[in-house]
C-alpha cells in the first residue's frame, strides 16, 4: 500500500469537522479519524485511495477511541465497560449534520459505543456519569494522602 494522504485537518471547533465531512462526501474521500494519535494497526496514514486524517486532539479528549471500541479498561471487574456509563453523545453525521442521542436514536447510540464509532459519523462528545469517576478519584486521593502521612 502507498499513502495516498491528502490533508490533515486540525479541528478546534465542531463547524471544522461538519465541513471536512460534508468536503470529503462531496469529493468522495474517506476520513480518517483520530482523537489522541494512538494507531495501533498503524492504518492511520496508509491507503491506496485518497484520505484525509480529521485530528479531533483539540476538541475531544483522548477517550474517543477507548469507549467507541467498547471500553474495555482496567476497572472493568469493579465498574464494568466504560460505554454503561456513557449517557449521551454528539455524533456529526454523514451529511454534516450534528445528532445527540434523542435525535440520532437509540439504535445509533448503542452502535457507537463498541461497534466501532467512525463507521457512523464523527463523535465530538461523551457525556459519561460522573459518580464512577468521582468514587474512583476519590479513592485515589484517599491512598494517595495516607501514604504521604
Amino acid at each position: 500500500m502507498c499513502s495516498a494522504l491528502i490533508a490533515i485537518v486540525a479541528a478546534e471547533h465542531e463547524s471544522h469537522v461538519q465541513a471536512t465531512v460534508v468536503c470529503a462526501k462531496s469529493n468522495g474521500i474517506q476520513i480518517r479519524t483520530r482523537s489522541s494519535g494512538h494507531d495501533l494497526d498503524g492504518l492511520s496514514y496508509v491507503s491506496s485511495i485518497p484520505f484525509v486524517v480529521l485530528d479531533m486532539h483539540n476538541t475531544i479528549s483522548g477517550a474517543g477511541g477507548h469507549i467507541s471500541g467498547g471500553g474495555y479498561g482496567n476497572l472493568i471487574r469493579k465498574h464494568g465497560l466504560s460505554v454503561d456509563h456513557v449517557v449521551d453523545a454528539q455524533l456529526v453525521d454523514v451529511n454534516g449534520k450534528i445528532l445527540n442521542r434523542s435525535s440520532m436514536g437509540e439504535d445509533l447510540f448503542w452502535a457507537i459505543r463498541g461497534g466501532g464509532g467512525a463507521s457512523f459519523g464523527v463523535i465530538l462528545s461523551y457525556t459519561i456519569k460522573r459518580d464512577i469517576y468521582t468514587r474512583c478519584f476519590s479513592r485515589l486521593l484517599w491512598n494517595a494522602m495516607r501514604m504521604i502521612e
